[in-house]
């Protein structure tokens, strides 16, 4: 369990750390549920293209088309929320997006490595997690 919180304490000052500008649409508290919480007033775009990385991970751990499909998805919103928030081309969008992408991958990637995909394992709970920011982002904005 200290693994798991250390985990979502990193994930947290990872996205703390991110660039945040005062035009980018951040995670509302009626957006948010019990696993998301601590990432409201967060930019969707950060939290997005972390996800997206997440299930990065999953995919080249476990091969399954939902994990690639999913972060695609996720990695697009994040560009999308870039290029109406800040005015972004697209291509200046997806490099800000990726490296976000890359953070998230490797969070994502030492979560497998120690306790693989299993239910109740660090990565499934952030992955959890991230299904929740989605629902809760295009539940209201989609």
């Amino acid at each position: 369990m200290k693994t798991l919180s250390a985990t979502l304490a990193a994930l947290v000052l990872i996205a703390a750390a991110a660039p945040v500008a005062a035009a980018d649409l951040t995670m509302s508290k009626g957006a948010s549920s019990t696993l998301t919480e601590t990432d409201v007033g967060k930019p969707y775009w950060v939290l997005h293209a972390q996800c997206a990385g997440i299930f990065s991970a999953g995919f080249a751990y476990r091969g399954e088309e939902a994990d690639k499909t999913t972060g695609i998805a996720m990695l697009n919103a994040s560009v999308d929320r870039l290029v109406r928030d800040r005015g972004l081309d697209r291509k200046a969008a997806l490099a800000l997006a990726s490296e976000q992408l890359a953070t998230g991958r490797e969070m994502g990637n030492d979560m497998l490595s120690r306790g693989g995909d299993k239910r109740t394992g660090a990565w499934n709970l952030q992955r959890s997690a991230c299904l929740d920011i989605y629902e809760g982002y295009t539940g209201k904005y989609g």
